[in-house]
């Protein structure tokens, strides 16, 4: 919500497992960041994640598991990625 106010990004949730669904908590904080910065952060259930979807970012922030995931299952991304910041949940 911070980067949002200070800076004015735009934010994309990617949630291919469709896991936030289940997170009321999560829900919440995202519909609470709408009504305050409306129009700067949007939710995807994209299942495909390739290399064109990636490419559309500049910043890609993703837990230890996803980013396991990702090295195990496209390990060609790595040229492709913008910057990464890997989170320990």
């Amino acid at each position: 919500q911070r980067l949002i106010k200070n800076s004015g990004a735009q934010i994309t949730v990617t949630d291919p497992a469709g896991r936030i669904g289940s997170h009321t908590e999560i829900k919440e904080a995202i519909r609470a960041i709408e009504h305050d910065v409306p129009h700067h952060i949007t939710l995807s259930n994209h299942q495909v994640i390739d290399e064109q979807f990636i490419l559309q970012f500049q910043l890609m922030v993703i837990s230890t598991e996803g980013w396991k995931k990702v090295i195990d299952s496209r390990p060609s991304w790595l040229k492709q990625t913008p910057s990464i910041l890997i989170l320990q949940a």
